[in-house]
């Protein structure tokens, strides 16, 4: 080439990213073995010594193709591996990652029921300590005075009763995880439901010098199991009695939104920490320890109390503005939509 060798063009041609895979066949009048050398050093596939046969050109050509073809083909090849490789790897971080956040909560899981176990044990083992220790010595001393054996038999009798309550809640624990647990609907006042469960938890909060509060407004009618609906309605009432220091205020109010009853019960407790309220109507959950040993209980009521409203088609979440600021218990059920005749004839 005039003002340039075959080696000089080869280089350039390297040297270009958009000629730099092009196939080279160099036509060449100079047979000697060092000029070969040099140029298929310098880039070239393949050379041709004038004069050549057309023939011998195509084929070479043909070969010269067909070798970039394979080797481009090999590339993509290669390529698609390494994605595959990559994506198989990104899948086995992310495996791994999701294998260590199960096990890290099969872990966590454990342990609450290990807590859980330790209360169950502590909670049935002391009302039988002091019923047993009653019992040995009645046995031991036979006839008591009036005023010891009736302290005794309220002593038996009254954790006998606390037993009795825990081994329910157990049972209740048990035919909900079985999807067991019997319902009997009917139609009900709503506000009837509340009013009994405020007086059984009425001696409670005297007790403690505790004002319950009511307003039970409206004649709601709801399709429920009355035993169980009282049974959530009791928690709710009875937790916040717990948690709440002697000569609080309890306020109850049920009112009536669009197509939904909602029950509301505030207290002015200890109030709950953004932790505890995502996992407070957990089974088994604990939270602070420190409170589980000062209030006793299983932890089961407020679960229950989820586990009963759902049933029933509704749902209940809880607000706090934090520690010492108390809660609030919302419960929301589907509300009766008769016409008025067929709501005053389930009065």
């Amino acid at each position: 080439m005039p003002g340039m060798s075959g080696g000089d063009l080869l280089t350039a041609l390297r040297r270009s990213s958009s000629l730099s895979g092009v196939p080279v066949l160099v036509l060449t009048a100079r047979a000697e073995d060092e000029v070969r050398v040099e140029l298929l050093r310098a880039g070239a596939q393949d050379y041709l010594v004038k004069p050549f046969a057309v023939d011998e050109l195509r084929v070479r050509v043909r070969n010269l193709l067909t070798v970039k073809a394979s080797r481009q083909a090999l590339q993509r090849a290669l390529a698609s591996t390494e994605d595959d490789l990559a994506a198989l790897a990104r899948a086995h971080i992310a495996r791994q990652r999701e294998l260590e956040a199960a096990r890290d909560e099969a872990e966590s899981a454990s342990r609450t029921k290990d807590e859980f176990l330790a209360i169950v044990s502590h909670e049935l083992r002391t009302p039988l300590t002091s019923i047993l220790g009653w019992a040995g010595m009645l046995r031991k001393h036979g006839v008591l005075e009036n005023s010891v054996a009736e302290r005794a038999f309220e002593s038996i009798e009254r954790n006998a009763r606390t037993q009795k309550h825990l081994i329910e809640e157990l049972l209740d624990v048990s035919s909900i995880a079985s999807g067991r647990l019997s319902m009997e609907m009917e139609m009900l006042q709503l506000p009837e439901i509340v009013d009994r469960a405020i007086a059984a938890t009425r001696p409670a909060a005297d007790a403690k010098g505790i004002t319950i509060v009511a307003s039970l407004r409206g004649a709601t009618l709801v399709r429920a199991d009355g035993r169980r609906l009282e049974q959530a309605a009791r928690n709710l009432l009875s937790n916040a009695v717990k948690f709440t220091p002697p000569g609080g205020a309890v306020h109850v109010w049920l009112t009536e939104d669009g197509g939904s009853a909602l029950l509301r019960v505030s207290d002015t407790g200890r109030g709950l920490t953004r932790d505890a309220m995502a996992h407070i109507f957990d089974t088994f959950w604990q939270g602070d320890p420190s409170a589980s040993r000062e209030y006793g209980g299983l932890g089961l009521g407020l679960p229950m109390v989820r586990h009963i409203v759902q049933l029933h088609g509704g749902s209940v979440e809880v607000a706090s503005e934090g520690l010492d600021r108390g809660s609030t218990f919302t419960v929301r059920l589907p509300a009766f939509s008769g016409t008025p005749a067929e709501r005053e004839s389930y009065h």
